[in-house]
């Protein structure tokens, strides 16, 4: 195999990877970004998705903890209880949460230290 067609095979690759974390049509996870806007409903696979995100829409308790939370703090805090779009929410959401999980994830680290030495 060539040095050309190693490069090009490794370009597709890339080319894969970005529009699977960067898709052109983002407006489709405009639901995530913002659970609770008047836009229409996204397009679930289920109307039991559909549901669940008209729930979690009218709910005042939820907006509130929204206005409070990060995106994925938020949609993992929801998780018992609505486990099936808080999984869906959180598949787009995670392979950017490393920037901001590492900085909370030594605080934690700290946190179990301290108390496993109590």
């Amino acid at each position: 195999m060539s040095s050309l067609n190693i490069i090009s095979d490794h370009l597709m690759t890339l080319k894969n990877h970005f529009e699977k974390y960067f898709p052109e049509d983002i407006v489709q996870y405009n639901w995530i970004k913002d659970p609770f806007s008047e836009n229409p409903l996204p397009n679930f696979t289920t109307t039991e998705e559909e549901q669940l995100l008209i729930d979690i829409s009218s709910d005042s308790s939820l907006r509130m903890k929204f206005s409070s939370f990060s995106l994925l703090e938020f949609w993992s805090s929801i998780k018992d209880e609505y486990s099936e779009i808080s999984n869906k929410a959180l598949r787009v959401l995670l392979p950017f949460a490393t920037t901001t999980l590492l900085p909370n994830f030594e605080e934690l680290l700290n946190r179990k230290q301290a108390h496993c030495s109590h």
